[in-house]
This record gives C-alpha cells, sequence and structure tokens, in this order.
C-alpha cells in the first residue's frame, strides 16, 4: 500500500526496467498510487492514456495532478486545453495552465507560453514577453526555444534584431537536434545572414533537416543558385554524414 512503492513499479513496468515491459501493469500501479492522492502517479497515468489517444482520460488525470502543482500536468493539460483535445479547446484557458508550470520553472511550459505571447493566442501580444520565456527556456538546453528566439533576432520582433545572434541560437539549436533550426541554419549559411555566405554548410544544414523530416529543406538545398562543384560536393557530403553522426534526432536531445 506504499505509493512511492508502487510509482517505482510503475515506472519500472512502464520502462522494462528490471522487469517485463507491461503498460497495463504500470497503468494499475499508476493508478493505484493516484487514488492515495500521489500526484506523480497522477501525471504519469496521463501520460500513458495520451500515448494511448484516451485524450479525456489522459486530461482528467492531468488536471488531478495540476490542481496539486504538478508543473509537467500543467503544461501538459495546457496542451490538450490548446488543441480541444479530451477538453473544450480554449486558449485563454491554455495560457494560464503553461503560467503555472512556466512559474515553476518548467522549460517546456515556458516554451509553450512565449509562441502563446508571440501569436497573441489567449493572451495579448506581446513579442517582448515572448523573448524574455523563449529566453528562459533556451537557457535550460530546450531547443526549440532557441530557435525561436533566434527567429525573433532574425526579424527584430519584441527585441532588436541581430543576425549574428540569430545565427548563433539556430547553431545552438541546431546543435541539439531541432530540425526548425538546422534548416534556419542552413538557410543563413546560404544567404550570408550572420555567418559568412557558405554553400557547402548549407548544403549540409540543410540536408540534415530533411533527413529529419523538414518540410521543404531538401528543395531549398538549390539556395545557392548554382550547383556545386565537384569537390564541393564531396565536402558537403562529408560534413552532412558527422553531423546525421553526431547530433541527436528528433526527440533524441
Amino acid at each position: 500500500g506504499l505509493a512511492a512503492a508502487q510509482v517505482n513499479l510503475a515506472a519500472a513496468h512502464a520502462a522494462g526496467r528490471g522487469i517485463a515491459r507491461d503498460e497495463e501493469a504500470a497503468a494499475r500501479w499508476y493508478r493505484a498510487a493516484a487514488g492515495q492522492g500521489d500526484a506523480r502517479a497522477a501525471v504519469n497515468l496521463g501520460v500513458l492514456y495520451e500515448q494511448g489517444r484516451d485524450w479525456p482520460a489522459a486530461a482528467r488525470w492531468y488536471r488531478r495532478a495540476a490542481e496539486q502543482g504538478e508543473a509537467l500536468a500543467q503544461n501538459n493539460l495546457g496542451a490538450l486545453t490548446e488543441k480541444g483535445l479530451g477538453v473544450a479547446e480554449d486558449d485563454a484557458a491554455a495560457a494560464a495552465w503553461y503560467r503555472k508550470a512556466a512559474a515553476r520553472g518548467l522549460a517546456a511550459a515556458e516554451y509553450n507560453l512565449g509562441v502563446m505571447y508571440r501569436d497573441g493566442k489567449g493572451v495579448e501580444r506581446d513579442e517582448s514577453r515572448a523573448a524574455t520565456l523563449f529566453r528562459r527556456a533556451a537557457a535550460q538546453g530546450f531547443a526549440a526555444a532557441s530557435n525561436a528566439l533566434g527567429v525573433l533576432y532574425e526579424t527584430g520582433a519584441g527585441v532588436a534584431g541581430d543576425p549574428a545572434r540569430a545565427a548563433a541560437l539556430y547553431r545552438e539549436a541546431a546543435e541539439r537536434g531541432d530540425a526548425a533550426a538546422q534548416f534556419n541554419l542552413g538557410a543563413a549559411y546560404c544567404r550570408g545572414f550572420g555567418v559568412a555566405r557558405d554553400g557547402v554548410r548549407a548544403w549540409a544544414w540543410l540536408g540534415l533537416a530533411a533527413s529529419r523530416g523538414f518540410a521543404g529543406a531538401e528543395s531549398a538545398r538549390s539556395c545557392t543558385g548554382k550547383p556545386l562543384a565537384r569537390a564541393e560536393m564531396a565536402e558537403a557530403e562529408a560534413l552532412l554524414r558527422r553531423l546525421d553522426a553526431r547530433i541527436p534526432g528528433p526527440g533524441g536531445g
């Protein structure tokens, strides 16, 4: 009957660590602990239901944990509320949940709330506030936030335009596996935006983004306006292989 043990056993079943992987057993033990008021169990049970696309059940368990102050549950409930999955779609309510989680320092929530401020969804549009939130999440290593902050520096929205800063942020996120940042960095090399124009690096970074499924990256590799020479192409292909071996794929960093 010890809730902490039930949570640990559930996690072991969910990961197949020291015991056979069994998501039904994991859910059963998380449910037992959540029934005793364990917020960690409730949020983890919500994750299992979300993975199984049972949105109403996921939202129900996230809400239980969110109301107990669990930042991950608050963020995840915000995401379901923003998308209208398992609960009524409500941008203002989504932003409120993100704000609660961001106040607890959760990088994903800082990023999500930043997107809401950038786009004026559920809150008054405030790109300066978005930049602050992206900066906080980026400082925790959240790659998508580094890329989003880079876009603000590229466009001069909410911050003073700074091409070199934008390119540095794209690189930071690209190195952590963010495909959008890999595309943006490749485009920066192609245009000479914030970095010296370099067709070899442009081809390699855009190729990496394409291999990670980023739409439009493959066709963008012709952005230099002329084909690479044979030696340049060999160099670009070798660079692409090195990047692909070193940089984590989506969800890996």
